[in-house]
C-alpha cells in the first residue's frame, strides 16, 4: 500500500468517526420538535407556564378514555368498603 493511499484511508476512517460519532443529537431533537410538535412538548411548555387548564384538560380527556375501557365506571371511582360481619362468620 502506498503512503498515498494510507492517507487517503486515514481521511476516511476520520470522516466516518466524525460523521458517525458526532451526531449533533440537541440539534436533531430540537428539528424534531418544531416538525413534529408532539403533544408531550406541548404540556411540558404548558406546565412551565404554569396554565393549569392545559394539564386538566388532558386528564379529563385520559380518565373519559379509561371509563370507556372500563364500561363505564370512572377510573377515579372508589368501591364503598363493606362493612364487617360481627358474627365472627
Amino acid at each position: 500500500m502506498s503512503y498515498q493511499h494510507r492517507w487517503i484511508l486515514v481521511v476516511l476512517i476520520v470522516v466516518v468517526d466524525l460523521v458517525v460519532f458526532f451526531l449533533p443529537f440537541s440539534a436533531l431533537f430540537l428539528a424534531y420538535v418544531i416538525l413534529v410538535n408532539p403533544r408531550w412538548f406541548r404540556r411540558f411548555l404548558d406546565h412551565l407556564d404554569g396554565d393549569p387548564s392545559a394539564s386538566a384538560e388532558e386528564l379529563d380527556s385520559s380518565e373519559s378514555r379509561t371509563r370507556d375501557r372500563l364500561g363505564g365506571e370512572s377510573a377515579n371511582s372508589r368501591v364503598e368498603p363493606q362493612p364487617l360481619d360481627p358474627g365472627g362468620g
